[in-house]
């Protein structure tokens, strides 16, 4: 972790509390996130990442398409910590979809791995030609 990047103190106290115990089970952590640091970058990491995936990059030319970024690929960018970006990322989906949205998807994907279960690839491709 590079102490000149933003955030990286607050990143270090996470690190440190995120080890193993003694018996080598996953330690709980906590993370926190100065408000002000939330709200200056929570749009541009969610547009930069995969959070929100319409993809109208589909009707693109091939060369105007982009990609979501990984959270080490817009940290970078943004001269942010890697952990940083993935909290902000995080939290920043919860607060852009509400329940019944969270719910919906939970569903569509326990209809979709159901049928993919009982049907297999038959599934994927049906009502294609």
């Amino acid at each position: 972790m590079s102490s000149d990047r933003k955030g990286a103190s607050v990143c270090a106290l996470w690190v440190r509390r995120n080890g193993k115990r003694s018996d080598g089970t996953p330690r709980m952590s906590f993370f926190f996130v100065e408000p002000e640091i939330y709200k200056q970058h929570k749009d541009e990491i969610l547009r930069l990442s995969d959070s929100i995936q319409v993809n109208y990059q589909e009707h693109l030319p091939v060369g105007e398409r982009n990609r979501g970024l990984s959270d080490a690929e817009i940290a970078q960018r943004l001269d942010l910590d890697e952990a940083l970006v993935r909290e902000i990322r995080v939290v920043a989906e919860r607060d852009y979809y509400d329940i019944e949205e969270w719910q919906k998807a939970i569903e569509f994907k326990d209809k979709a791995c159901r049928a993919f279960a009982k049907e297999g690839l038959k599934y994927v491709f049906k009502n294609r030609k």
